[in-house]
């Protein structure tokens, strides 16, 4: 991990029978670019997504332990497509990429979710523009738990819709 030191390779984690990695997972997709709190939004080159992935977004924990994986889409996959020359900082330095929050991290780890995936590069929150700084606690609270939440950035869910004709929730 590239926030954890003495854990093991990808190699080891998927060839390890204890984790559910290599099996079918039953996920949950949460479509949160429909949000309604705006404060929670943020616009870049026209689309509109969520920046902060909050807890009152999230299921509650009986619903969530029902899956294996929990997909989040927070809208930010159509700006990933757009390719990185068009994505730029603001002028403090923010990106205003999506995350999700401590809360969050910890309330899909009692789920016992399997895998948490997103839509954006990282789950970690940008603190700082000018050097760019994110936060480094959302890693070790998925990936330190036991079994660990493993992660996966840089979903593409703005092609779920379009491929299956809606998108599951």
């Amino acid at each position: 991990s590239h926030f954890l030191e003495h854990t093991p390779d990808l190699e080891a984690v998927l060839n390890n029978p204890t984790y559910r990695l290599n099996l079918p997972m039953l996920a949950r997709v949460l479509d949160l670019s429909t949000w309604p709190d705006a404060q929670c939004f943020y616009t870049q080159n026209g689309v509109r997504y969520c920046e902060r992935v909050g807890l009152e977004m999230l299921p509650p924990m009986s619903d969530l332990q029902q899956y294996d994986a929990l997909v989040l889409l927070t809208g930010f996959g159509a700006v990933m497509r757009q390719g990185s020359e068009h994505f730029h900082p603001d002028v403090a330095g923010f990106y205003h990429l999506p995350y999700i929050t401590v809360e969050v991290a910890h309330r899909v780890a009692a789920a016992a979710i399997s895998v948490l995936a997103i839509d954006c590069v990282t789950v970690e929150c940008q603190t700082q523009g000018h050097p760019l700084l994110m936060t480094g606690d959302v890693h070790p609270v998925l990936l330190g738990h036991e079994p660990p939440v493993f992660i996966l950035e840089g979903v593409a869910g703005d092609r779920i819709a379009p491929q299956a004709g809606f998108v599951p929730t």
